[in-house]
């Protein structure tokens, strides 16, 4: 029973570990199990792999090191597995059995355009040459002059695509049109008025794979405000630009430090992240307080934000601002104004800042807080259909909750990768106690959590069945594809898997 909004005691065996809610990453839930206590114990585990919302517990999770068994699960979680269902023990012994952290996948690097043509050309030719694969950019051009769209235009990069407006949408509208169209796994949301370094981006990716609970990564840059600007940054050119990255990645390694807040210039965001809090609240316009208001929401979502030492991006400072003469004061004037209104600050603008923690320790409501995505058509380089019109089809089988995370996961990239005009099919086959019928509810709840309109995403078949090989016989001669077995699953591997196999 919850004491609280933010905290609750969970047991088993008249016994207690106490969840601070509020610290626990919003896509961390209670599970379907058979028994209360089995999904309560789940959440458990989850929480204590994640170092956070517990106490009491003095041996860490990592340490187990395989399947539990009772007398493990009794000294370090404080309550015996005997009094937790077989069904429900065999899941969790699977999950401490396949901790393994999940390969990188495409990283989505997504930029604004509004003129400043000369600094859009600098950010991309340093992508380019500094950037590690896998790797996308989606440029949305925020209604630039013909000069900068005819440079767009021109641009042949496998790697770019273009998102054109018709009219300047603003800073955070304009990264919401952008996150819609990305297909990775972390989406990046850099200024255009920036020049990349070698290693940026495996530098902003590390702390993901080290720390608990992360939800975005920083760098520090020569232009930023608060603690993430430098103060030795000097060089005279983009050599030594990189020179001076190259010093402080080596001096500074795998360096940083957790904050309440960081600054909209360079975010690397997971992509749960997104999926759970949504994009940028537009009411911000133009730009101002939209990155403030992001990470609060973040952080009362319960991840973390790191601030990378080890990275460091040149910043020219508001160029965009500049080239469209944009009263930068002005608008921080007002944008100010909607922030406090929106999480109870005073007036006028502190001189001192403020603190972010008065707003996101209130936890996150997503009927409040959740900023929805534009609904986009993310499909492009879609191969012609073969002759004879036959789908190529990926197929699933679960047999019982253990098996639905991968395939959860699975579905959340096939969801992106593919479209409703797309000769593909994702079939789940149910052969076991959990049902079709629940397994379409959660991709319904998956779809809407995406903001993806059911009626766009591609086809998906659930069903149940009786055996596994008499259902995947019945596909006859169609392209079928053991999907859980891909070696890249990526958005784009597996469009370029669908490539392949059709041509």
């Amino acid at each position: 029973m919850p004491i609280g909004a933010n905290v609750a005691p969970i047991g088993a065996d008249a016994r207690c570990t106490l969840l601070a809610l509020h610290r626990l990453p919003q896509h961390v839930r209670l599970g379907r199990f058979p028994t209360l206590d089995g999904a309560l114990a789940d959440l458990s585990l989850r929480a204590l792999d994640l170092e956070l919302g517990t106490r009491g517990v003095s041996r860490p999770i990592a340490a187990l090191g395989g399947p539990a068994r009772d007398s493990t699960f009794e000294a370090a979680y404080g309550f015996a597995v005997s009094e937790i269902l077989r069904d429900d023990r065999e899941a969790i012994e699977q999950r401490l059995a396949h901790r393994e952290k999940p390969a990188r996948g495409l990283i989505s690097i997504v930029t604004l355009s509004w003129n400043a043509l000369e600094f859009t050309k600098l950010a991309l030719e340093s992508i380019q040459k500094y950037t590690s694969e896998p790797y996308e950019v989606v440029v949305v051009d925020n209604g630039s002059r013909p000069d900068a769209v005819a440079y767009l235009q021109s641009i042949d990069d496998p790697h770019v695509r273009v998102v054109y407006n018709d009219r300047n949408l603003g800073y955070g509208r304009g990264n919401n049109i952008g996150m819609a169209h990305a297909r990775g796994e972390y989406v990046v949301l850099l200024n255009n008025d920036v020049i990349v370094t070698e290693g940026w981006l495996d530098g902003l990716l590390d702390p993901f794979e080290r720390i608990p609970g992360l939800g975005v990564s920083a760098p520090r840059s020569n232009r930023v405000a608060g603690s993430q600007v430098v103060g030795d940054a000097s060089y005279a050119d983009t050599d030594g630009i990189q020179r001076y990255a190259r010093e402080r990645r080596k001096r500074w390694h795998r360096s940083g430090y957790i904050t309440e807040r960081a600054i909209g210039l360079c975010l690397c965001i997971d992509r749960r992240v997104i999926d759970e809090v949504g994009g940028f609240d537009d009411r911000f316009g133009m730009g101002n307080f939209e990155d403030d208001d992001l990470c609060i929401r973040i952080r009362a979502a319960g991840y973390r934000i790191y601030v990378c030492d080890d990275v460091f991006i040149h910043h020219f400072g508001s160029r965009s601002f500049v080239a469209n003469e944009v009263d930068y004061s002005k608008s921080m004037q007002e944008n100010w104004t909607k922030f406090a209104r929106k999480w109870g600050y005073a007036m006028p603008t502190p001189e001192r800042g403020y603190d972010p923690r008065s707003a996101n320790m209130g936890g996150f409501v997503r009927e409040r807080d959740y900023v929805a995505l534009p609904a986009v058509d993310v499909r492009t380089d879609t191969p012609e259909p073969r002759a004879d019109n036959g789908a190529m089809r990926f197929y699933c089988v679960v047999n019982g909750e253990e098996q639905w995370p991968p395939v959860a996961q699975f579905v959340r990239r096939f969801v992106r990768a593919f479209s409703a005009e797309d000769p593909v099919v994702l079939a789940i086959g149910a052969t076991g106690p959990l049902v079709a019928q629940t397994i379409g509810s959660r991709i319904e709840s998956l779809l809407n959590r995406l903001g993806i309109d059911p009626a766009r995403a591609p086809h998906l078949e659930v069903s149940d069945e009786d055996g596994r090989d008499a259902w995947i016989g019945a596909f006859g001669d169609d392209d079928i594809v053991d999907a859980i077995s891909i070696a890249d699953p990526s958005p784009s591997g597996l469009r370029r898997l669908m490539r392949e196999m059709r041509t």
